[in-house]
């Protein structure tokens, strides 16, 4: 089997029917739920693994990962009682895991335009800058984002002769981040169905009207707590409404939930990934805050690359793990925006 990926194979992919590896790991992940749900009775917590600032997703990485775990013993036993969940914790966890990575590389292969257009930001020489690695070919391909390679070239030459080279690389280091990466933190435009009500102790609420099922309706109300702050004097209050520039609450078959950007006119829910703080964080999208993680197609290494801008994991924007909440400033984005 040829596993190299190119753009046109991808696009080709994204209307084709599911590879076999990929298709026994969904048939698996069903198999197990009983086991998922012994796991989710117990609460067993989860190994913590050491966050990794930039990482890769590929399709010849997920189909060896899948051949791996279908030839393992979780593959060929169901797991049914509590003592077997225990047992194979790990294995189903790596499971889960692989299933929501399939489902994020078929969604990007599916969206190739915009991610191969995003690949052609030289994020290689930020991401090894930052790291240390200062080597002549990285300051120079960083500078040539901002000007002509001849003059990076001699300004590169003059910094180094005269010891100021950590102050080139601090000056396009900056630019790139202006640029690219602070954008990411930022409010979009504002949606204009979204509406501000002023109370007379300088407290706000911002009201977004939500068209879904009763079920749905109190999963977005649940999740509208994490953009409300006693202390900046903020809350969402959910409206129920079939008008049309209420937000759809859809279901999708496959693929991760999401919200296209460009409309920001629905919130698609992808199959068992619907609990609060990822509708929070696609309620973020609706308001206009981009995803804080970085992810385009590396053409050299055939991957789909994945750039951690919050290694800490606190914002909701970039995470949806348990540490992770609506930064401060995002309140005061908010305000700006919708009630001045």
């Amino acid at each position: 089997m040829n596993t190299s990926l190119t753009v046109s194979q991808a696009l080709k992919m994204c209307s084709s029917s599911q590879s076999e590896e990929f298709s026994a790991i969904d048939e698996l992940h069903a198999k197990q739920a009983l086991g998922y749900q012994w796991l989710a009775r117990i609460n067993a917590p989860a190994t913590k693994n050491k966050k990794n600032i930039i990482s890769y997703l590929s399709r010849k990485e997920l189909i060896e990962r899948a051949q791996e775990i279908l030839k393992s013993p979780l593959a060929s036993n169901a797991v049914l009682t509590l003592d077997q969940a225990i047992k194979y914790k790990k294995e189903l966890r790596d499971l889960t895991k692989l299933k929501q990575q399939i489902e994020r590389l078929e969604f990007l292969e599916c969206h190739m335009d915009e991610y191969f257009y995003l690949g052609k930001i030289p994020f290689k020489p930020y991401i090894e800058l930052t790291g240390g690695t200062i080597t002549n070919k990285n300051i120079v391909d960083l500078c040539t984002v901002f000007r002509n390679e001849p003059s990076c070239k001699t300004e590169a030459y003059l910094a180094r002769s005269h010891n100021s080279l950590s102050s080139m690389v601090n000056k396009y280091k900056l630019k790139f981040e202006q640029r690219f990466l602070n954008p990411r933190f930022n409010l979009g435009e504002p949606l204009k169905s979204i509406t501000c009500d002023k109370g007379s102790d300088s407290s706000v609420t911002l009201n977004l009207l939500i068209n879904s099922t009763p079920d749905d309706l109190m999963r977005v109300k649940s999740a509208a707590r994490f953009w409300s702050s006693t202390d900046k004097k903020i809350k969402l209050n959910i409206i129920e409404s079939n008008s049309s520039e209420a937000v759809k609450i859809n279901r999708i078959a496959q693929g991760p939930s999401h919200v296209n950007m460009h409309e920001r006119s629905s919130i698609n829910l992808g199959p068992g990934l619907d609990h609060t703080k990822i509708i929070a964080h696609e309620i973020g999208h609706i308001f206009g805050f981009p995803d804080c993680y970085f992810e385009a197609w590396d053409k050299e290494k055939e991957a789909f690359l994945y750039l951690e801008l919050d290694p800490m994991g606190k914002n909701l924007m970039c995470n949806v793990n348990d540490a992770a909440t609506i930064p401060d400033g995002y309140f005061d984005q908010l305000k700006n925006a919708y009630c001045n």
